[in-house]
């Protein structure tokens, strides 16, 4: 009878942990989700140059790290740093996500980017293959950049 009853306790416990892990992962999989349709909706907010749809991706203290230009920190320098780059070349740039890692509220994503820029002013056009790094923060219950980097490869 002994041995019966750790037999169920044991059954019971390997039932409960398998619910809670396909609980979690159910859970991660909804926020790498979320995680990724944010990252991917920066490359349309670009292609748009839409200035107001790529802040509302970020964290308002949010720091920028791109090719060739400084770095820049919060809203309004961020909104500055797209302005210029909209005046100077029309963006086409494909993301894709290589890595996302979520350690409680905060994530990070690696990827890789292709396209092209077009000058505005002669036409030329620059092909692009970067990778990039994004630090992201779920407050509230929304997942925003806090921090992205890229690089050419």
């Amino acid at each position: 009878m002994k041995t019966l009853k750790i037999t169920l306790l044991a059954l019971f416990m390997v039932a409960t942990n398998l619910v809670f892990a396909q609980g979690h992962e159910a859970k991660n999989a909804n926020e790498k989700s979320a995680i990724e349709k944010l990252v991917l909706s920066f490359p349309e907010s670009l292609k748009a140059a839409d200035i107001s749809k790529i802040l509302m991706l970020f964290t308002s203290d949010a720091i920028v790290m791109g090719n060739n230009a400084p770095t820049v920190q919060g809203s309004e320098q961020i909104k500055g740093l797209f302005e210029n780059i909209f005046k100077k070349m029309t963006l086409d740039i494909t993301y894709v996500i290589d890595e996302i890692v979520i350690s409680g509220d905060y994530a990070y994503v690696r990827t890789n980017s292709k396209g092209n820029n077009v000058v505005k002013a002669n036409g030329d056009n620059m092909p692009v293959n970067n990778r990039e790094l994004f630090l992201v923060h779920k407050d509230k219950g929304e997942w925003k950049i806090t921090h992205y980097m890229g690089n050419h490869n």
